[in-house]
């Protein structure tokens, strides 16, 4: 098991929480919580800030608590040998962790590590497994999420193996812009070209080279930031299962949606 020994400013004591009360309790995955069970929940819980770099947990390790991203992104890999990795995942704000290994008290599947300054929340494993046996609304709701989850991250793992390097980058893309509504044609990587590389399933080297390529489509690249030419310069990656999230499907600029 990992012990931490974080400095005062990688980790922050149980405190005044009262910020993130309300982003709890709209999130998916506390919906089936009546008042009584969320006030619970948030009352033993612990929100902490971790740094780029910290070690949540490793693979093999007991799954005894479950950890929430409220800010910030969290990479899941597996080792494969010293120095070397496979990036199953890429969590963001809104995600739990691995919930699956702790419904089923067992040991965490994989390992994760925070990619960006990120803020979690963190409750006993044997909390949710209580409310577990004791609501089978709650039950039933979380295995519908759990298997979710799942479908959502084999169609990640199956489209990194699938799709060429220039697919898997403008799909990356075109879901960064479906998630900022389209407000701006500037998208930001929200974490390092390294991680963005890792999740998507090639070399460093290889992102940049693809990257270089979308400058032939007038793409306009400035450090971390992908400015592209028009609203819909990202819809030949689109497919079904992105098209149904998109706000802006069959509109105007939109017209040709799967």
């Amino acid at each position: 098991m990992i012990h931490h020994s974080y400095s005062p400013r990688e980790q922050a004591e149980s405190k005044s929480t009262g910020q993130y009360y309300e982003t709890l309790k709209s999130l998916p995955f506390f919906s089936a919580f009546s008042q009584e069970e969320f006030q619970d929940i948030f009352q033993k819980g612990h929100i902490k800030k971790f740094h780029k770099g910290n070690l949540l947990f490793q693979e093999g390790e007991q799954a005894n608590r479950l950890h929430i991203i409220l800010v910030g992104f969290v990479k899941i890999f597996k080792g494969i040998s010293i120095g070397d990795e496979a990036v199953i995942h890429i969590l963001g704000a809104g995600s739990p962790i691995l919930e699956s290994s702790v419904f089923f008290n067992t040991t965490f599947s994989a390992s994760a590590q925070v990619v960006e300054d990120a803020t979690l929340f963190s409750l006993p494993g044997s909390l949710i497994i209580e409310k577990l046996k004791n609501n089978n609304n709650v039950a039933i709701d979380f295995l519908k999420r759990a298997s979710i989850n799942n479908q959502e991250l084999i169609c990640h793992i199956a489209n990194t193996q699938l799709k060429s390097v220039d697919e898997r980058i403008g799909s990356f893309l075109l879901k960064i812009m479906i998630e900022q509504k389209f407000l701006s044609q500037d998208i930001k990587l929200p974490y390092s070209k390294s991680t963005v590389a890792a999740h998507l399933n090639m070399k460093r080297e290889t992102l940049s080279r693809a990257l270089k390529r979308l400058k032939e489509k007038r793409f306009r690249l400035k450090n971390n930031t992908i400015t592209i030419p028009n609203p819909s310069a990202l819809c030949e990656f689109c497919e079904s299962s992105i098209c149904a999230k998109c706000s802006q499907r069959n509109t105007n600029h939109f017209k040709k949606c799967p």
